[in-house]
C-alpha cells in the first residue's frame, strides 16, 4: 500500500501495473487508503469470475459446470484472502482468465486486427504485473494462433499483437521515472541500465 500511494519501486521486478492502479484507487474519497488500494485485488477477483465464466461458456462448458468451477474458485481460501488484501496476486488471475477468454473467443472471429491487439495489451500488462504471467503463455500462443487463421492479414494481426505488447508494458516507465527520485524504500537503481 505504501508503495502505491508513494510511487515507489516495490522489490524486484518492481510490479508497476499494481503500483500505478493501488496509487489511482488511493485517489478514491471513501475508505482508508489501505482499503482503497485493497478495492484494486477486489475488483480484479471479480473481473476473474467474470472472465472465466465467460472463457468457458465461449468454451462450450454447460452452465452448471460454469457455475461449479467459478464457485471452486470464488470460494477458495486463498483466492477469498488474496481479494482482500492489496498484493499482485488477485490482478495476475484476472489477466490469466483474461487470456483464457481471449484464447477461447479467439476462433473464427471478425475484426481480428482489433482482438490481436487486445491480446497483445493483456500479455503487455500481465507482464508489467508479475513474471508468472508467463506460464499463461500456451494459452496466449493459442489465441495468437487462431488470430492467424481468422482471416485477417497476417501482417495485421503481428503488428497489431506487438503494438498491443508494447503499449502493456509502459508501466515500466514508472520505474525508470521513480528510479531517478529519492527516497525509501529503492530496490534498485534505475537510473542506469546496469542498475535496472
Amino acid at each position: 500500500t505504501t508503495t502505491a500511494v508513494n510511487l515507489d519501486i516495490s522489490h524486484p521486478p518492481g510490479y508497476p501495473l499494481f503500483t500505478l492502479l493501488g496509487r489511482a484507487a488511493a485517489q478514491i474519497p471513501a475508505g482508508s487508503v489501505a482499503w482503497r488500494v485493497a478495492l484494486v485485488s477486489a475488483l480484479a477477483a471479480a473481473w476473474t469470475l467474470f472472465a472465466v465464466s465467460r472463457g468457458l461458456r465461449l468454451l462450450g462448458v454447460s452452465w452448471v459446470a460454469a457455475s461449479l468451477a467459478l464457485a471452486a474458485i470464488g470460494f477458495a481460501p486463498t483466492f477469498v484472502f488474496l481479494a482482500g488484501v492489496a498484493e499482485v496476486f488477485t490482478l495476475n488471475t484476472a489477466i490469466a482468465a483474461t487470456l483464457v477468454w481471449l484464447a477461447a473467443s479467439a476462433g473464427g472471429t471478425p475484426r481480428a486486427g482489433w482482438r490481436s491487439f487486445v491480446l497483445g495489451l493483456v500479455i503487455g500488462l500481465g507482464g508489467a504485473n508479475h513474471h508468472t504471467i508467463v506460464f499463461t503463455l500456451p494459452t496466449a500462443i493459442v489465441a495468437f494462433v487462431a488470430l492467424l487463421r481468422s482471416g485477417e492479414r497476417k501482417r495485421i494481426v503481428v503488428a497489431a499483437v506487438f503494438a498491443g505488447v508494447a503499449l502493456g508494458l509502459t508501466p515500466y516507465l514508472h520505474l525508470v521515472t521513480a528510479g531517478g527520485t529519492a527516497g525509501w524504500p529503492r530496490w534498485g537503481e534505475t537510473a542506469t541500465i546496469d542498475g535496472f
